[in-house]
């Protein structure tokens, strides 16, 4: 009989492709293709029972949004000032001010 701990010996079949898919990402990984089957196995189940991080395209794409929004809002804030400060310059214009124009200047004509 076995012990408790010791390894079980198990059999698997798999296309060319998927071999091929398993071999790439365990040399990539660094690791054993068994290794990887049961990382594999790991993460599955940790799918299943819900306790998984986020992937890292979701979060990748919410820090996106969230820098989408903070240039826009910059954005907004620069338009906000440029508007305010032509204004101000056409209310100032109407009413004769101009800082361009020195006091004498405006006394001659």
């Amino acid at each position: 009989m076995a012990a408790k701990n010791e390894p079980h010996r198990l059999t698997l079949r798999f296309s060319e492709e998927d071999y091929e898919r398993l071999r790439y990402w365990a040399n990539r990984s660094h690791i054993s293709i068994n290794a990887l089957i049961l990382k594999m196995l790991d993460q599955w189940i940790g799918i299943q029972n819900g306790d998984y991080e986020l992937p890292t395209l979701e979060i990748q794409r919410l820090n996106q949004l969230v820098d989408a929004v903070e240039a826009l809002r910059a954005s907004q804030r620069s338009l906000e000032s440029v508007v305010i400060s032509g204004f101000d310059s056409l209310v100032s214009m109407t009413r004769g001010d101009n800082y361009l124009l020195e006091h004498d200047d405006m006394t001659e004509g």
